[in-house]
């Protein structure tokens, strides 16, 4: 799937952590809606904790409010 197009949306520059890169968002939250898991500090548990969360997020989590602001 072809992201390119919200990146740009994403400030990459100033104060702080850069932003995450929304492929790193996206993987894991559709793997865990059609796992059935909608809370947002669940996914950032199973980000974590789960193999196939920290693949899907390239073993760099998410925070919980990082994943619901998405």
């Amino acid at each position: 799937m072809d992201l390119s197009s919200f990146d740009k949306a994403f400030k990459n520059g100033g104060v702080g952590r850069s932003a995450f890169p929304v492929r790193r968002l996206t993987a894991p939250l559709i793997y865990s809606f059609l796992d059935g898991v909608y809370s947002t500090r669940r996914i950032e548990r199973y980000c974590h904790e789960n193999v196939i969360y920290r693949y899907l997020c390239d073993d760099d989590p998410p925070d919980h409010s990082t994943i619901s602001r998405f």
